[in-house]
């Protein structure tokens, strides 16, 4: 069994924000459309919420596009909704930064995965930390950031991995000489990119750092960040919608 939390979000005659937790379901798990689709309704008549939802954002966990066409599907029949249901199932910001992270990410595909290797061969045994480490202290690179091998799943997690590896990208260029068994070596030219990657990651990751100042940002707060992010003038593979 697996739980999913309902939360609504609604201002009220005070113009005060609230959102309280609704209920918490318990669903079989893997997850059942039809389960999920069914409590969200039950949910929401529960609540008296017929006839006055205004939007439907969903975690990245329920990312299914049968799921969410369902879900659409079923609130539009069962409920009428504001505005003819053109708002339902909307990307919410920390999934609209997350898939342009991952467009970005995908695009240097097979210049991650070494970078991946690299780090992880390095911090697979003691002795290829110390030759590393050695070998850096030779180098005389100032860079005091430590190699992290990232949570595939997490975008950010990769980000973290690529700017470390790049402060130390002149160690793994000549790595090869201190131990013949590295065989990763990237060129320069895959470094640069990977260098370039990282300027928009940050951007990304800077927009995505408004989430953590305070719970439940509201659209006001993030906006300008989402502003921000179309007038960089990405190409048209990182354009904002």
């Amino acid at each position: 069994m697996g739980y999913v939390f309902v939360r609504g979000h609604f201002i009220d005659g005070n113009w005060n924000l609230h959102h309280p937790v609704l209920n918490v379901i318990k669903v079989p798990f893997p997850l059942s459309d039809g389960s999920l689709s069914h409590t969200i309704l039950t949910c929401l008549s529960d609540w008296n919420l017929e006839g006055r939802l205004l939007t439907l954002a969903l975690d990245k966990s329920f990312s299914s596009e049968t799921l969410m066409g369902n879900l659409k599907g079923f609130l539009s029949s069962k409920n009428p909704v504001i505005l003819n249901d053109q708002f339902l199932n909307q990307n919410c910001y920390a999934r609209v930064l997350s898939h342009l992270a991952l467009d970005a990410l995908q695009a240097m595909k097979e210049t991650v995965d070494k970078v991946r290797q690299s780090v992880k061969y390095v911090k697979s045994s003691e002795s290829h930390l110390e030759k590393f480490i050695e070998l850096k202290q030779q180098l005389q690179v100032p860079s005091k950031v430590d190699l992290v091998l990232d949570d595939t799943s997490r975008w950010d997690s990769t980000y973290h991995m690529l700017l470390a590896a790049c402060e130390l990208m002149e160690v793994f260029a000549c790595f090869d000489t201190a131990d013949p068994d590295y065989r990763m070596t990237l060129t320069m030219d895959e470094w640069k990119q990977v260098e370039k990657h990282c300027k928009y990651l940050k951007c990304f990751h800077d927009a995505a750092n408004i989430l953590t100042l305070q719970p439940y940002p509201t659209a006001n707060l993030f906006f300008p960040e989402v502003s921000k992010l179309q007038d960089i003038g990405f190409s048209s593979n990182f354009e904002v919608y």
